[in-house]
């Protein structure tokens, strides 16, 4: 903890902190299991910085913020130490009506800049996904990766929704996150098509129409270099480090949801085969981790 200026606190401080979308479906859940007091520690640091900044930190070091990659990805952190230790948090410094607190802020309140914290509200609680080439009169950012933003944002309300239940917060908050973490659908695209395959993650507009790109791109066999798949403002294609074969596999929280979406048992199963098999399976990057 520092002693004095806009940092000061007696919160654990963890200031090296490796940008949330990287942990939050790897690292943080072995924690949560493994290591429970410096888990708590950690989740604590992320409450503490809305305490001081308004917002769950998502990537700093050197008392700078990053760039939010994905979505504010700290919600599914809180949501895991809610879920496992709501019974022992007290015993472990961590106070869960300001967890819950912090947790809604993140997911309901517009950031006025989502690159940095926070989430890009306004859109995705009008349409239930960022739309694509959207003027968003609230937030700032840069209009990129609307698809994996958007499930991404699906995951978290499951994430909150599950918290509201283990602290026994009114049920309306239940039901509200729980369906909005349906809206992952949302981006689903009937008429997109690869290698045999249907219905695969796209951006979309307003309007209601999809924006289609092929589904390859920015899997381990593209080979175009222009291309841009990662935080550049280039990234036209909607999706941040992966391809939509990829991402046309995440939705954590509602896997036979999924499976229907996809087609079926029997489909979805050869899908899968086939995505290994073709090498769109990127071993060494966090989306593939989850595949």
């Amino acid at each position: 903890a520092t002693e004095d200026g806009p940092f000061a606190t007696t919160s654990p401080y963890f200031d090296g902190m490796y940008c949330t979308w990287d942990t939050f479906r790897t690292l943080f859940p072995f924690l949560s299991l493994s290591s429970p007091k410096e888990f708590a520690e950690i989740v604590e640091t992320y409450i503490d910085g809305w305490r001081k900044e308004g917002w769950l930190p998502e990537c700093r070091a050197n008392q700078v913020k990053g760039f939010v990659q994905g979505a504010n990805n700290g919600v599914p952190v809180l949501a895991d130490f809610a879920v496992k230790y709501a019974k022992a948090a007290k015993s472990l410094n961590v106070n869960t009506d300001e967890l819950y607190e912090a947790m809604q802020h993140d997911l309901d309140v517009p950031s006025p800049q989502w690159e940095y914290e926070g989430r890009q509200a306004a859109p995705y609680q009008q349409y239930g996904y960022i739309p694509f080439g959207y003027l968003d009169p609230v937030s700032v950012g840069e209009q990129t990766r609307e698809a994996s933003r958007s499930l991404e944002y699906a995951f978290g309300d499951f994430t909150a929704a599950m918290t509201a239940h283990a602290l026994g917060k009114p049920t309306e908050d239940v039901q509200r996150y729980a369906k909005a973490s349906l809206n992952y659908s949302l981006n689903f695209d009937p008429h997109s098509t690869s290698d045999g395959y249907k219905t695969f993650v796209q951006r979309r507009f307003a309007n209601g129409t999809f924006n289609r790109v092929d589904p390859t791109f920015c899997s381990p066999i593209d080979n175009n270099s222009n291309h841009a798949c990662s935080m550049q403002a280039e990234n036209d294609f909607g999706i941040y480090e992966s391809s939509s074969w990829e991402y046309s596999f995440y939705a954590p929280q509602d896997r036979a949801g999924l499976v229907e979406l996809l087609g079926g048992k029997s489909t979805f199963e050869k899908r899968l085969d086939h995505f290994f098999s073709k090498g769109y399976f990127g071993p060494g990057n966090e989306p593939s981790f989850d595949t």
